[in-house]
């Protein structure tokens, strides 16, 4: 049952790599649910971290998007109800932009 919440949301992550996480359980059941959706998604990765391009939201099923903080960075793509959301990191986004840019004005003055 509980792999049913996230046959959806693995048909818009890349066959294989790194995808980040956050949920909002702690402790043993916030473990428990961290690698019962890592199972659920394999081959991919999960990464109990938010600096991936794509990061899953697990959450209890009583959270709605519209209540999670845009402080974090992350902007939702969709919700796949059941508290199971896709979101894109737009911090780790705008980092890579500008590296990207002050490496390429390094490489133009050599």
């Amino acid at each position: 049952m509980y792999e049913k919440r996230f046959v959806e949301i693995k048909k818009r992550l890349p066959p294989t790599g790194t995808v980040g996480y956050i949920g909002n359980e702690i402790g043993d059941e916030g473990t428990r649910n961290y690698y019962r959706t890592q199972y659920s998604i394999s081959p991919v990765i999960v990464d109990r971290t938010t600096e991936h391009e794509l990061v899953i939201g697990n959450f209890r099923e009583d959270i709605h998007a519209g209540n999670f903080p845009a402080a974090t960075g992350l902007t939702l793509l969709q919700d796949f109800g059941a508290g199971v959301m896709l979101f894109k990191n737009d911090a780790l986004q705008q980092e890579m932009r500008r590296v990207t840019a002050e490496t390429n004005v390094g490489a133009i003055g050599k």
